[in-house]
Parts: structure tokens; sequence; C-alpha cells
């Protein structure tokens, strides 16, 4: 894993920029099969198997390691996507938190107007699994270094048609992810 850089942001036309008014903090990337799969192992009783009538494939094995420093945030903002050139997609991110010895730093959930909020606040080793369209921030860190994992819960290209399938994969979800459906 090579050292930190800007993190960037993604525009409506697939571009990253720096853009450190809304996102200031630092990130690394890890592509790692053998990481992703001890995550995916410890994660999957959790995960729906189904979304939007796609099934599962696994985690993106492109793991991305946050870090936030004091003064360091991600404002109000919703996740990109990830899609591979096969056309599997994502639909979920999954951010664990690596560290809990700073100050500030919480995942705020937000509703559209941003006049209510649902704060996480971080703990070792806890995990957030939330659709990319919820809208959401990382506030700033007020004191100390937060570190976060973050990456992506992939879904088949094509959609599951045959319905003893689909009654199957539905069954096997319930009580999964049942608060942010």
């Amino acid at each position: 894993m090579r050292g930190f850089s800007p993190a960037m942001i993604h525009t409506a036309d697939g571009k990253e920029i720096t853009k450190t008014d809304t996102r200031n903090n630092y990130h690394n990337f890890l592509d790692s099969v053998e990481e992703m799969e001890k995550i995916q192992k410890r994660l999957r009783p959790y995960i729906p198997e189904l979304w939007r009538n796609h099934k599962i494939v696994g985690l993106n094995e492109r793991l991305r390691v946050q870090r936030y420093d004091s003064g360091e945030y991600f404002k109000p903002h919703f996740d990109a996507g990830f899609r591979r050139e096969n056309g599997e997609k994502s639909f979920l991110s999954v951010q664990i938190f690596l560290n809990d010895d700073f100050l500030g730093g919480d995942t705020t959930f937000l509703d559209l107007e941003e006049s209510e909020r649902i704060e996480v606040e971080p703990r070792t080793g806890s995990v957030l699994i939330y659709q990319h369209d919820i809208l959401h921030e990382d506030s700033a860190v007020l004191s100390g270094r937060k570190y976060a994992l973050r990456t992506d819960v992939m879904y088949s290209a094509e959609k599951v048609e045959d319905e003893k399938e689909l009654r199957r994969l539905r069954k096997n979800d319930k009580g999964k992810f049942g608060m942010f459906m």
C-alpha cells in the first residue's frame, strides 16, 4: 500500500476532482481479494442477498482506507456506486471503523433537508452498511486521527427473473438490513 493522498469527490459526469470545501481528508487504496474475503466472511450474515432484484456477488476488492486528521471532514454527500466492466454494480456501502482514539468524526445520516440527523459515534471494529443514496457526512475530527475502511457490496449485472429463486432469496434476507430498506 502506498502513501495517503488527498481524497477526491466524484462528479455527476464520473470525474474525480479535489474540492476541499466539501472533503479535505486523505485516503489510500488497497486492492486485495484476500483481505476482502476475510471481511466478507464476517459480514455476509448481515448483508442482503438480493437488492432491487439483483443477486449478491460479494464485496468489492477495492478497499479504501480513509484518514481524517483534526479539522478534516467530508460534508453531506451520497456515495458513488462502483461498476465493473462485466456490469456488476454496487448499491450498498460498507464502512468499518478502525480506531476510536479521537474526538469528533461521527458519521451522520441526514434527511434531504438536513434537518433530522442520526449520529453514529465511531467505535473500533464497528461496521455501518447503508445504501449509497442515503445522505450522510463524516463530521470534522476535533482532535486525534480517525481511520476507517470503506468498500461496496457488489450485485449481479442481471436481475433475478425466476420467481422461485426470488422467493428463496427474499426468505433468506428476512431480518437483514431492515431499518434502511
